[in-house]
């Protein structure tokens, strides 16, 4: 299609124009309007002038007008014209002109609108814009710092915004100490998870879902297969929804576990087994648990040598006799829950753990129908280091027996709930004064977040912050 040009006459004009546009929105502007040539200043622009004078005489001398932009002389500007008779307004540009007059009359606006528009996100398609964009000039620590302060799920969501944010949220610093409470979870996306680096995990009430179809040459292949072990050393399983299997293929995996809880759960002989790798567990919460064997107990315990805390309160083994497991305990033991052996825990079985564990900071026995005032004779002997005894609900042991407490210095918690009534709790406290009576109904032996029993915030497990 052959282009058709006309000449225009250049006619002095009254007014003049201001242009408050840059270079290349004039540029833009003018090929819009079907003008083709360059934008020259005034003083360019004489100088042209002068310069076709003098090639060719026979140009008129016409003044120039003192507008700020001139474009080239009529005979060098050409104005091409489409087969249309009439060309359709663009309202975006009409849009985009009206805010330009916009910013004129108040600079304020201008300014705002630039800084929503330009300086933050560039809606506009130039490359060159969106990189320069005040939110991508910011470096990656700042990004990382601001991560800091977001829950898992808020991570995820930045991750999916572009790919330096994925990058960026994806950064082993930010996976250090994670809470998938109440969650529900795949197991792969457990195990890609626990790959970056976590150290303390939460997943308290979470469920973890494990599919039918599991690859062959995975990871997964086999409970016991031992592809490669995770760095996190803080676990919270209490009252989680999850499979004996998954569990086994979880804790295999975990040789540098310090802290463990499988509160409420289902234990089968080979998590047990499993753990017998854990040769660094020094916190192992079994409290409420079922599916626990004596032997598999006994072999836990005998290769979980740095073992410092122990909650076996309310499993099935408290119908059995505890007297294997006593004799298994380490000996390094602080703090150790024995309650809710009802008709099986009887006073020698008191006297082999002071004696098997001679450093005990923290003995819970309470809820124990064979437990005498012989017990507590033999707990005495724990003068030197002992400071919490839970002796609740133990009621064939004389209320009289237990001012003989006050021999023990370290003492500092004494819980006897369902013994005393509140005037006999005064009294007693009033004789032991530098002990804090029945101010504990729950214990908080190995368990990860006993800050929540006591009114503070739960989102700490054995010490650790999770977000």
């Amino acid at each position: 299609m052959d282009d058709k040009f006309i000449m225009v006459k250049h006619k002095p004009s009254k007014t003049k124009i201001h242009w408050v546009m840059d270079k290349d929105e004039e540029q833009e502007l003018f090929n819009d309007l079907g003008i083709i040539g360059e934008i020259h200043s005034p003083e360019q622009e004489k100088s042209n002038v002068l310069n076709l004078k003098n090639q060719n005489p026979q140009i008129p001398n016409t003044p120039l007008q003192s507008t700020p932009y001139n474009i080239h002389p009529p005979s060098v500007v050409k104005i091409g014209f489409p087969k249309e008779s009439h060309r359709p307004v663009n309202a975006q540009r009409k849009r985009s002109l009206l805010r330009a007059s916009d910013k004129l009359r108040n600079p304020k606006i201008g300014r705002m609108s630039e800084i929503l528009n330009t300086s933050w996100c560039s809606s506009t398609s130039d490359s060159s814009k969106i990189e320069n964009c005040l939110i991508n000039q910011l470096p990656d620590e700042i990004f990382l710092k601001i991560f800091k302060f977001c829950n898992s799920e808020m991570k995820v969501v930045c991750s999916r915004v572009c790919w330096r944010w994925y990058k960026i949220a994806k950064d082993e610093c930010l996976w250090k100490q994670v809470s998938l409470a109440k969650k529900t979870i795949s197991l792969v996306e457990l195990q890609n998870l626990l790959q970056r680096g976590v150290q303390a995990i939460c997943l308290n009430s979470s469920e973890i879902v494990q599919h039918q179809a599991v690859p062959d040459n995975g990871p997964q292949a086999s409970p016991f297969s031992l592809v490669y072990y995770y760095s996190v050393h803080s676990i919270d399983f209490t009252n989680a929804n999850i499979s004996t299997n998954s569990l086994c293929i979880i804790l295999m995996r975990c040789n540098r576990l310090n802290n463990l809880s499988l509160e409420g759960l289902t234990i089968s002989h080979n998590v047990l087994s499993s753990l017998q790798s854990c040769s660094l567990l020094q916190r192992l919460n079994l409290c409420l648990c079922k599916g626990l064997t004596e032997n598999g107990i006994v072999s836990l315990l005998e290769h979980c040598k740095h073992l410092r805390h122990l909650n076996l309160a309310w499993t099935n083994l408290c119908k059995s006799d505890p007297t294997q497991i006593i004799s298994s305990l380490p000996r390094n033991l602080r703090r150790l829950n024995f309650s809710g052996f009802l008709n099986t825990l009887s006073d020698d079985h008191v006297m082999g753990i002071v004696d098997r564990c001679p450093d005990l900071q923290e003995i819970d026995v309470s809820d124990s129908n064979k437990t005498t005032e012989t017990s507590i004779t033999h707990i005495l002997k724990l003068e030197k280091s002992l400071d919490s005894v839970n002796l609740s609900r133990c009621y064939a042991i004389s209320p009289n027996f237990y001012l003989h407490f006050s021999k023990l210095k370290q003492l500092k918690h004494l819980d006897v709930f369902g013994v005393f009534d509140d005037v006999s709790t005064g009294v007693l406290a009033a004789v032991l004064p530098n002990v804090r009576v029945c101010l504990r109904p729950f214990s908080a032996i190995a368990r990860p977040s006993p800050s929540s029993l006591y009114g503070t915030r739960r989102r700490t497990i054995w010490g650790y912050l999770v977000v």
